[in-house]
């Protein structure tokens, strides 16, 4: 290979793999492109926060996204397992763009976020602070209800805060903490009231609410931010 073609392969060929973690905190940065490359049967069934769904296997329309994007953007994707990604993303390389790509794919995603909840919330000492601040960043948006079994307004906001952990296009991440397990979590935070809600934006608290809130209040507050 002569000199000149090595050297423009290395411009236009940029191609990385992250870890989750790594990748997460990556899509903070402005301009960034989101893009799940599985089939929309998979997407709907859930997704990376924020992500846009272009299904590699459909060439047509993927070639057509990918045309109408800026170059200087740079473009963070995945798949299931990495397999679909991987070619994607060398085809995207090849077109001029810095690619980065999710190590292990969306099934490695999800295993470590369930490993998180796992590991920070079946501790009998309830949580610490430092498992709190991995649950506020374990997800770009993460919703966190302070709740209790006897608590009457708690329960009337479990449904649509169930409804709104299931809904994929507001990308949020509801995390529900129980007031009697965690006393002393709530003592270091400063939470001296139920229900709580806290609204946080990459790990950055943007929102704070004490007591009972209505489902289309709850809805423009989150909206708002």
């Amino acid at each position: 290979m002569s000199l000149t073609l090595t050297l423009i392969t290395s411009i236009c060929f940029s191609q990385t793999q992250l870890g989750t973690a790594e990748f997460l905190n990556s899509l903070n940065s402005p301009n960034v492109v989101l893009l799940d490359v599985r089939t929309a049967k998979e997407f709907n069934g859930g997704t990376i926060a924020n992500a846009k769904n272009i299904d590699w296997n459909n060439r047509e329309a993927f070639e057509s996204y990918i045309n109408k994007l800026d170059k200087k953007q740079p473009i963070y994707l995945f798949c299931l397992s990495g397999g679909r990604s991987k070619k994607a993303a060398e085809y995207l390389a090849e077109q001029g763009f810095s690619v980065f790509e999710l190590q292990g794919g969306y099934l490695k995603y999800q295993n470590e976020q369930k490993n998180v909840f796992k590991s920070t919330t079946d501790t009998k000492e309830g949580l610490t602070k430092a498992n709190f601040q991995d649950l506020i960043k374990s997800n770009p948006k993460v919703l966190v209800d302070f709740t209790a079994d006897w608590c009457a307004p708690c329960k009337l906001m479990r449904p649509y805060l169930d409804e709104i952990d299931r809904d994929n296009e507001n990308g949020i991440k509801v995390v529900f903490i129980d007031a009697d397990k965690n006393k002393k979590l709530l003592h270091l935070l400063d939470v001296s009231g139920i229900p709580r809600l806290q609204l946080f934006k990459n790990g950055k608290l943007v929102w704070d609410h004490t007591g009972g809130i209505e489902r289309d209040e709850l809805l423009q507050a989150i909206q708002d931010h």
